[in-house]
This record gives structure tokens, sequence and C-alpha cells, in this order.
């Protein structure tokens, strides 16, 4: 019998090891890929040092979404709890989930909306006198590209935001249950969790400004093919609807989830522990599982 054990063990340890390596190499060789393109950009496309940084903020954007990913597999393959835990998270994550769909549906309509009256703005504004904007972007592609770039990182800031839910209400019972013996696990956990919500927001805006900004100089060097080198100050003049749209989304996200955390917490103070005598954050009430939703829809996917 400890001769079994011991080899399934060693069993699990070398497939954990093979799991390490295989992770390794894989962000090792994204690593060398990305600096293997940045070189063929600079030598081949262009070898203005604005669009060497920006090809490179592009590759490392991917090197950190792999980064995350790995994060995340990690932390998937650590124990999901028993079953009593699972009767806790599991409501939660349906209500987390349920919840943060039904609010991008709406904010995403608010978006839809807010990006034709931006539209129109542009379309009725004084027309710009600079010269440089004039030779290289039409009013009309300046008109229709800012809504655009609005959409888009309406849609980036929502996807960090579900990614890093989902992950968060699947990490939570994972601590949880790694706390029974040991808290190091616990701790390891717990901060990769909230690592991989910050790696992948902050990758997919870089990733997002990035795409944008080489998609409008390869339209922009097609559209003028005999410059050498278009000017890079045009370019940013394009960009500006891609953070207004982020934080469009964000802050819906945040005040959304936070309103409904407060209300089911007074809910869940007033009725579960005044009227009913339930000890407070008891998950038989529940207001509880409602204020843990919201909870994680406001912190986790708004912030």
């Amino acid at each position: 019998r400890r001769i079994i054990l011991k080899m399934k063990e060693q069993s699990h340890e070398s497939e954990f090891i093979q799991r390490k390596f295989s992770s390794s190499l894989t962000v090792v060789f994204t690593i060398l890929l990305s600096l293997g393109s940045v070189y063929l950009f600079k030598t081949y496309v262009s070898s203005d040092f604005g669009n060497t940084i920006v090809i490179s903020t592009f590759f490392i954007s991917i090197v950190f979404m792999v980064i995350s990913f790995w994060i995340a597999a990690w932390i998937l393959n650590k124990k999901d709890g028993d079953e009593k835990m699972k009767n806790v998270s599991d409501p939660i994550k349906e209500g987390s989930e349920g919840f943060i769909f039904t609010q991008y549906e709406t904010i995403f309509k608010y978006a839809l909306v807010l990006s034709l009256i931006i539209w129109l703005v542009y379309v009725l504004r004084t027309s710009t006198n600079d010269p440089i904007v004039q030779k290289y972007i039409s009013e009309n592609i300046m008109d229709a590209f800012i809504p655009v770039t609005f959409l888009i990182g309406a849609f980036c800031s929502g996807l960090s935001g579900y990614a890093g839910l989902w992950v968060s209400v699947r990490a939570n019972v994972r601590v949880a249950q790694a706390a029974k013996s040991c808290y190091n696990e616990a701790i390891q956990i717990c901060f990769r969790g909230g690592a991989f919500s910050a790696i992948i927001n902050v990758a997919l805006a870089l990733f997002g400004i990035s795409v944008m900004y080489l998609a409008l100089y390869g339209f922009i060097r097609l559209s003028v093919p005999n410059e050498l080198e278009v000017p890079t100050q045009v370019i940013p003049l394009l960009l500006v609807g891609f953070g207004f749209g982020a934080s469009f989304v964000a802050m819906f996200a945040q005040l959304g989830g936070g309103i409904y955390t407060k209300a089911a917490d007074v809910g869940a103070d007033l009725i579960g522990k005044v009227e009913a005598g339930i000890p407070e954050d008891d998950p038989r009430n529940p207001a509880v599982i409602a204020d843990l939703v919201g909870d994680n829809v406001g912190d986790c996917a708004g912030q």
C-alpha cells in the first residue's frame, strides 16, 4: 500500500512538473516569437521609434494574456471544495454570471446609442484646419472611426470585466478549500486570482489600443504609398474614443453592482438579522447570496 501511495505521489508530481514545463515553454516561445516579429517589423515595415514602441506593446500584451491564461489554468486545477462549499458557491457563481450578462446587455444598448451621438457630433462639428490631418485622413474617415474606437473600448472593457469575474467566482471556493489544509496555498490562489483580473485588464487595454494604432498606420500607408514614413501624431486623434468606451462600461458595471450589493446588504441586515434572527453572512439568507453577487459584479468586474 505504501509503495502504491508513493507511486501515485510521484505520478502527480511528474504530471505537475510536465504541466509547469509545458506552460513555461509556451510563455518562452511567445516571448521569442514576439521579439522576432518586432525585429522584422522594424527592419521591413517601419524604423520609426514610435511605431517600434507600439508593435512592442502589441506583443507584450499578447505575452501577458498568455501568462494570465496560465494563471487561470493553475487556479482551476485546484480542488473546488466539498459539497457544502459548492452549495454556497454555485448560487453565487450562477447569480454573478446571470447578473453581469443582463447588465452588459443594457450597457451595450446605451453604448450603441452613445456611439451614434458621438458620430453625429463629429459630423456636425467644424472641420479641422490641420494640414497634416487633412493630408492623411479624410473627414469622413475620422467621423466614422471615433465611434468605432468607442465600441472597441467598450467591448475590451466588458470582456476583461467578465473574464475577471469568471475566474474570481471559481477562485473563491478554491481558496476556502485550500485554507482547510494549507494557508500558504490559499494565499497563493487568492493573490493569483486577483493577479489574473489585473493582468487581463491591462493586457486587453494595451492590445486594443495597439491593434487600432497599427491598423490605422497600415491604412494610411496604403492610402499614401509614396510616403516613406507617416507622421505618428496623426493617429492618436482617432483613438480618443477607446478610453471613453472602456470607462463607460466599467463605470456602469461598478455602479450597478455597487447599488445592487448595498440594497441586498441592507435587506439582509434588516430582514435576516433583525426580524428572522439569522446570523450575519449566513448563506441560509438569500439576501446574503445576492450581496455577494453584487460584490463580485461591482468589485471584480467593475473595477
